[in-house]
């Protein structure tokens, strides 16, 4: 039985879409009051995600992504309301920064480690000025290499505008990725993607990963008109003794959930995969639009395969299309 809305026509119209799916053209300290003092407020305003990379040296490399809804800070400069306001994310009257963002990671065992995220590794908004996502959520973000485990991460945001500090917790898993083998990240589903100038096959600075410009999405929800885009690391490839690049070939499938089972959604193959080759980047992102998906709850599954060393590795991320 068909899924309603995938009928032959709009079938084929969907692979179209996917078919369309491409890689993108080449072009402080923190305060102890911030962990120690009663959360004044749940963290409605505020949004937060977290990737996280095998680094070199047996950490992960943790990156936190904090997003703050500043028409919901109760205190700050009035839209419209004063000819001298500076735009999102600066100070009204000077040059500061409006907001600065601090975090703490604090193990959740007496044998683990903190980490302030603070100074060089504080979240920071993008080099080119404040970045908003696709909800409007003003974004910051840091990254350090942190040990595998359990922690708390606390965050402050300071508003100079009104000399308020806000902070809130929330539990982290920072997952190991120290065994070399062939894998996948986990797929990141992103607000945006964009091409930049660069080599380097990991995190850079803020919202940069690779040669991509990445703001990851607020949540799993996409809507028609929008551009689908994710994105994903590959690690532990073999490269080519002649130019260091892995050879790599991707295929992607999608599913979509038609029912609840005994252990939950049910998902069936949405149209073809969708197989890419030769791809010679650890680093990969792509985009297609969505345009007339039926509301429903969809998979999409990646599979890549070292054509050098003849490993698979395989990972999958669930989103709706509201």
């Amino acid at each position: 039985m068909l899924f309603r809305g995938f009928e032959t026509e709009l079938g084929v119209a969907f692979q179209n879409q996917a078919m369309q799916m491409k890689s993108l053209p080449q072009q402080k300290k923190v305060p102890d009051t911030t962990v120690s003092a009663r959360t004044v407020f749940s963290s409605g305003p505020f949004r937060t995600h977290r990737d996280f990379f095998r680094s070199g040296d047996g950490n992960t490399f943790t990156v936190l992504t904090l997003g703050a809804k500043t028409d919901f800070l109760t205190a700050g400069t009035p839209v419209g309301g004063d000819e001298t306001a500076a735009a999102p994310g600066e100070k009204p009257g000077g040059s500061r920064e409006r907001f600065d963002v601090v975090a703490r990671l604090v193990g959740a065992r007496p044998d683990m480690p903190s980490y302030d995220f603070a100074g060089a590794t504080g979240l920071r908004a993008g080099e080119g000025g404040p970045v908003r996502d696709s909800a409007g959520y003003l974004l910051f973000q840091g990254g350090m290499a942190v040990r595998p485990g359990p922690y708390t991460a606390y965050y402050g945001v300071a508003d100079h505008s009104i000399d308020q500090v806000y902070s809130f917790k929330e539990s982290v898993e920072v997952p190991d990725f120290h065994d070399t083998r062939f894998m996948l990240s986990s797929i990141t589903l992103a607000s945006r993607l964009e091409r930049v100038d660069g080599t380097s096959a990991g995190y850079t600075r803020p919202f940069i990963l690779g040669n991509l410009r990445v703001l990851p999405r607020p949540d799993d929800v996409f809507h028609n008109g929008e551009e689908f885009a994710f994105y994903y690391q590959i690690y532990g490839p073999a490269t080519d003794p002649i130019d260091g690049r892995p050879d790599l070939d991707v295929q992607y499938q999608f599913y979509v959930a038609q029912e609840t089972g005994p252990s939950g959604l049910v998902f069936t193959p949405l149209g073809k995969p969708i197989h890419l080759t030769r791809q010679r980047t650890q680093v990969q992102g792509y985009t297609f639009p969505l345009k007339d998906w039926p509301r429903a709850t969809y998979r999409l599954r990646v599979q890549v395969t070292d054509n050098l060393s003849e490993q698979s590795s395989t990972e999958e991320v669930s989103f709706r299309v509201l």
